[in-house]
């Protein structure tokens, strides 16, 4: 199935999948010494939460990431949410997710 489409004012937003497209081959290469959210591009991580949470769940992901981008939530709201709707059995989405936003909205 097709990913899902970026929101119109894509250049506005601060985090979208489409802004983690790395040309890096190294990004997703599984290493022993590194933790899984260092090596995973933006780009990876999108596929593998799609992978792994239900089609509720991503959806209500993504909507998550949307009010973030609209600057209705705060960062920190953004990855509680986040926690929520991962649960516990996908803390490496989680852990993942907040690596990635660490690197594109600092606190």
């Amino acid at each position: 199935p097709p990913a899902p489409a970026a929101t119109p004012a894509a250049t506005h937003n601060v985090f979208s999948p489409s802004m983690f497209n790395t040309a890096s081959p190294m990004t997703a290469a599984p290493t022993t010494s590194a933790s899984p959210a260092a090596r995973l591009d933006g780009k990876e991580f999108f596929r593998q939460a799609r992978a792994k949470l239900s089609y509720e769940q991503f959806s209500q992901f993504l909507q998550n990431i949307k009010e973030l981008n609209a600057h209705k939530k705060t960062r920190a709201e953004t990855l509680a949410k986040a926690r929520e709707i991962f649960g516990p059995e996908n803390s490496d989405l989680y852990e993942a997710f907040d690596s990635l936003l660490s690197k594109h909205l600092p606190l």
